[in-house]
């Protein structure tokens, strides 16, 4: 029997078939018929089009594919041709398909689901190429098909509003420019990173079956996305694919950790309605408006060429592949469902001393996204240190004293010092001292010349010879140098005169990828935690306060630094947070809050409760070497080291400190000394009286 069988999404009504989303005589169903004046859009009559139509005379059509309407309202595409992104061709583009006479985006249209013969039934939409009653992926229902709100123009943020001609839609607002990362293909905007119809850029579009990942069509989603249906998307932070791809968060809630909430959590914050990492997010790098161009990667919150701070570039982002799921111990390792990424390897629990917050392991103690506890974010111009958020300038060392000198870490990264200058230690190109007279301060002082472009981020003082970590992570040490404290392979001054600084001054070999994240400076050596937590000194060691198992000076000369230079054992599975190098020894916080010391302990400085030296033979360091016992319950949150005697900040706000006592330094109101000998260390140590009894 011969009939008529509607297609390509239109409706039999009586002996036509109409689309009954857009014709105002069959608005919705067959019955329906605008009024005067009203024009029928996504199935409603009214006055206004939405969903991304434009009114042309009375009715609303889409001109990004009506070949009747093709760009504007008075624009006809030719025979043969069709509408493509608002503009005649033969071909369609940007990911759509050619059905018929016109281009359709058959993942969202509901008259050509996944293709151009299939058409969704009654009440059902089209959610990534397949009809059902609910939308997927991350799309929103508006009228009678899924539309991405972020990037829609006829449905920016919600289903109501349209933007105005010219505008875009980006991050879920109208606006002249493209935001958060994205690209202006046509009339939308799009993250070329993931949309399967812009993959990489505005002219490709991925094949059938293939996804856009890390913009590149492929038949599998990498860096930790998800497919779902034709889209990789992160689960973890995407509120319309939260957790897997079949949850959409409500609208007030965002996607945090790959749980529906009200609030971001892990470190990250709220851009638009989506949870972001601002300290490596290429979109919102370092706050929700900052976008990097082409060829940067977001580090610590800043747009630049290279990875910073010990992470690593894994595609377009840099990643620390030590705690990141998606890049676990290398680019492209993700962790399985469950797992977390610690220490570079996939497991159930987090190692090291770090702390499991969401999906992740941190170290609370020094992680700006967690710092101090899960979710607790340090902003823009603070650094946590010690499970504290500080201001930069503070916990860069605004000053630091020893010996007959004094140095000051000024805004801008500018170091000045004063005083005694008989090494060059002041590190301005001669050897006159500064500060005996008023003239030679104020203006007058000039800083201390690092190399062109570089600024310093903390500065250390040892005896005679400061050590500063620059903004490049690397380390330069002028001064005295008898016993290479400088770490240049040789044992020459440097500072005196002024081709030995700025760009005339090397920098220290830490070795391959190595670079410093705290610096200490001793009587004669010097100290570094580096960005794998590592420890290495350099310098004088006749006290073993290198802790190398033997007595041999570091750095004074050749083959003796870089990858030659070996790190301090401090224990199996043990690395360090903080650094201090007194005069003749030094001690480290440990990741597990462990404090050791090792070096020259003639009166007990290193609370072992015995005179022995440590570090100076075979098997007294590593695992055989023992921490130091400061009470029960109590652990060391930070560490000074003086002369001979150490003090250390514990976790509960007391202070405590132990060694030689001859003037008092202990602070017990007497002149015992503490540390070397049996029953004087933990509870038997008393703290530091600091207030009235």
């Amino acid at each position: 029997m011969c009939g008529l069988v509607c297609v390509g999404g239109t409706t039999k009504c009586g002996g036509n078939c109409v689309d009954t989303l857009l014709d105002g005589n069959y608005c919705g169903n067959c019955k329906t018929v605008c009024d005067a004046g009203e024009v029928c859009s996504v199935g409603v009559c009214g006055l206004e089009c939405v969903g991304g139509t434009t009114k042309c005379g009375n009715k609303c059509v889409s001109t990004l594919i009506d070949a009747s309407y093709c760009g504007d309202c008075t624009t006809a595409c030719g025979p043969g041709e069709v509408c493509s992104g608002g503009a005649c061709g033969l071909t369609c583009v940007g990911g759509t398909k050619k059905c018929g006479k016109k281009c359709v985006d058959t993942e969202l249209d509901a008259g050509y689901c996944g293709n151009c013969n299939s058409s969704c039934g009654g009440g059902q939409v089209c959610s990534a190429g397949a009809c059902g009653l609910t939308c997927v992926g991350g799309t929103t229902k508006c009228g009678g098909k899924c539309v991405d709100t972020l990037s829609d123009a006829g449905c920016c943020g919600n289903c109501n509003t349209a933007c105005a001609g010219g505008e875009v839609c980006s991050g879920g607002g109208c606006g002249l420019a493209c935001v958060g990362g994205t690209t202006k293909c046509g009339g939308k905007y799009v993250d070329t990173a993931l949309d399967s119809s812009y993959c990489g850029n505005c002219n490709i579009a991925c094949g059938a079956g293939k996804v856009c990942s890390a913009g590149a069509c492929g038949l599998a989603c990498v860096g930790g996305s998800t497919n779902c249906g034709l889209e990789c998307v992160d689960t973890q932070v995407d509120p319309g694919a939260c957790g897997n791809c079949e949850t959409v968060c409500a609208t007030e809630q965002v996607c945090s950790g790959g749980t529906c909430s009200l609030t971001c959590v892990g470190g990250t914050t709220k851009c638009g309605g989506k949870c972001v990492d601002t300290l490596v997010d290429i979109a919102y790098c370092g706050n929700c408006t900052t976008a990097c161009t082409g060829g940067q990667v977001c580090s610590a919150g800043l747009c630049s060429l290279t990875c910073v701070g010990g992470s690593t570039k894994c595609g377009n982002k840099c990643a620390d592949t030590a705690l990141d799921v998606k890049n676990c111990g290398s680019c492209g390792v993700v962790c399985g469902a469950g797992e977390v990424c610690s220490v570079g390897l996939c497991g159930l629990t987090c190692v090291g001393g770090t702390t499991k917050c969401g999906l992740s392991c941190a170290n609370t103690l020094s992680d700006p996204a967690n710092c101090g506890s899960c979710g607790s974010t340090c902003v823009v111009g603070t650094a946590c240190v010690l499970g504290a958020c500080k201001p930069v300038s503070l916990f860069a060392a605004p000053i630091a004293a020893a010996g007959d000198k004094s140095c000051a870490f000024m805004g801008g990264g500018i170091i000045k010092c004063w005083g005694t200058n008989s090494y060059g230690q002041l590190g301005l190109g001669d050897l006159v001292n500064r500060g005996t007279a008023p003239t030679q301060m104020g203006n007058a002082l000039l800083p201390v010349a690092l190399g062109a472009g570089i600024s310093a981020k903390t500065v250390a003082a040892g005896g005679e010879h400061p050590c500063a970590i620059l903004s490049d992570d690397t380390v330069k040490c002028w001064g005295y140098n008898a016993a290479g404290q400088l770490g240049l392979g040789g044992a020459a001054s440097r500072g005196s005169a002024t081709i030995q600084l700025g760009d005339g001054l090397p920098s220290v070999s830490l070795g391959t990828d190595k670079s410093a994240r705290f610096i200490a400076a001793g009587g004669e050596h010097t100290c570094a935690v580096l960005n794998d937590d590592s420890v290495k000194c350099w310098g004088s060691n006749g006290f073993a306060q290198l802790g190398l198992g033997d007595v041999a000076s570091r750095g004074d000369g050749a083959n003796e630094m870089g990858n030659l230079l070996k790190p301090v054992a401090l224990g199996t599975g043990k690395t360090a947070k903080f650094i201090s190098a007194g005069y003749r020894h030094s001690c480290a916080i440990l990741n597990d809050d462990s404090l050791k010391c090792w070096g020259s302990n003639s009166f007990g400085q290193l609370g072992l409760g015995d005179i022995a030296t440590r570090g100076d033979g075979p098997n007294e360091m590593g695992s055989a070497m023992v921490a130091v016992s400061l009470g029960v319950g109590k652990t060391a949150q930070a560490i000074a080291t003086g002369l001979q005697h150490s003090c250390a900040a514990l976790n509960d706000g007391s202070i405590k400190c132990w060694g030689n006592n001859s003037r008092g330094q202990l602070g017990l109101g007497n002149l015992v000394v503490r540390g070397d000998g049996p029953n004087e260390m933990g509870d038997f140590l008393p703290a530091v009286s600091l207030s009235a009894p």
